[in-house]
């Protein structure tokens, strides 16, 4: 997007270590009370999940975030 700033970074990782990348949609979902899911319990949720094989891990997140938000409205 232009305008925006960027910056460039590099990040080491070590065996064992996984990325995942999101939207703010996840972190930005709420549920039925308005609570958001927040950054927090994302961290919490990858930490619990870390065994699974990377490819299960997205739809394993979903799966949470649509549990979480219960049919409450869409963010």
């Amino acid at each position: 997007m232009e305008g925006l700033p960027y910056e460039n970074r590099q990040l080491m990782m070590a065996p064992g270590d996984s990325l995942f990348l999101f939207t703010d949609g996840v972190t930005e979902a709420f549920d039925p009370q308005q609570q958001l899911y927040g950054e927090a319990r994302l961290e919490d949720l990858l930490r619990s999940i870390q065994k699974l094989p990377p490819e299960e891990v997205p739809d394993a997140v979903i799966a949470e975030i649509k549990k979480f938000e219960a049919g409450g409205p869409q963010s």
